[in-house]
């Protein structure tokens, strides 16, 4: 069960939570980091990688 809440606790089902987590951090990319100019000097010089994971990832 997923997001099933039960006295103060918050139950999370990982692999759920990690694909919510991708796909909110692709939707924040598209929409803010994309034409924010600020975010993509930062990216470009010194904060992240971000590596194209449209097929899927590998360890």
């Amino acid at each position: 069960m997923h997001l099933n809440q039960f006295n103060n606790a918050l139950q999370l089902q990982v692999d759920i939570f990690c694909l919510d987590m991708a796909n909110s951090v692709e939707e924040w990319a598209k929409t803010e980091v994309q034409n924010n100019e600020e975010y993509q000097n930062r990216i470009n010089s010194e904060l992240i990688v971000i590596h194209d994971g449209s097929k899927g990832v590998s360890f």
